[in-house]
C-alpha cells in the first residue's frame, strides 16, 4: 500500500474497495468527466479501477492514492504508470466538482510530486492534460512543471480523438 500522506485538512491514502461509491458518484457528473479522457463508468467498472490501482502498486506499476477528507473520498491522484527502472512516472488526477477552485488539487499534486522525487527515486514526472482543460494546465504549472508540447490525438475521450499538452517536471 501507498503510505498516507497528510495534506493540510486531507488525508492522501491507498484507495480501498469501498470508495467506489464516492469516486463513482463524482465521475458520473458529466462536468466532472467532461475534459477528461475517462468513459462514462459503471459503479462495477469503478471497482474493477481500484482492483487495477491495488494490483499496480504491488507490482511497483502505478500508485495512485484516495484523496480523503474526514475520511471520505473527494478525489484521487498519483503515478497512472511507474517506471523505477526508468525513474519515472506519469501523474493523473481527478476530484469531485464540489471541490473546483478551492486549490485542493494544486496542494495534493506538489505533495505527491515532492514525495515521488524524495522517496522513490523518481527522475521525471509528466502529465498529460486535454488541450481545453485549462485549470489542469493551471495546477500544473503552479506545480513547477513545464510544457513540453502537444501530442495530437493522443487519446480518444467518449468516441472522440482528442489534442492533451504534455507536460514534464525534473530533478
Amino acid at each position: 500500500m501507498p503510505p498516507s500522506l497528510v495534506v493540510d485538512d486531507l488525508m492522501l491514502r491507498a484507495l480501498r474497495t469501498g470508495d467506489a461509491e464516492a469516486w463513482h458518484a463524482y465521475l458520473s457528473d458529466p462536468l466532472v468527466i467532461e475534459r477528461t479522457s475517462y468513459d462514462e463508468l459503471s459503479l462495477d467498472d469503478v471497482r474493477s479501477l481500484i482492483a487495477r490501482n491495488i494490483d499496480g502498486y504491488a507490482k511497483r506499476e502505478s500508485l495512485r492514492w484516495a484523496i480523503t477528507r474526514d475520511d471520505v473520498l473527494i478525489g484521487t491522484a498519483g503515478f497512472r504508470v511507474w517506471s523505477p527502472r526508468q525513474r519515472s512516472a506519469e501523474l493523473a488526477y481527478d476530484i469531485a466538482r464540489a471541490e473546483w477552485g478551492r486549490g485542493v488539487m494544486t496542494r495534493v499534486v506538489a505533495t505527491i510530486v515532492d514525495w515521488g522525487f524524495a522517496n522513490i527515486d523518481l527522475n521525471r514526472i509528466d502529465a498529460v492534460a486535454r488541450i481545453d482543460n485549462i485549470a489542469s494546465h493551471r495546477v500544473l504549472e503552479k506545480c513547477g512543471f513545464e510544457r513540453e508540447g502537444v501530442l495530437r490525438k493522443l487519446r480518444v475521450c467518449r468516441g472522440v480523438p482528442f489534442d492533451f499538452a504534455l507536460y514534464a517536471r525534473v530533478t
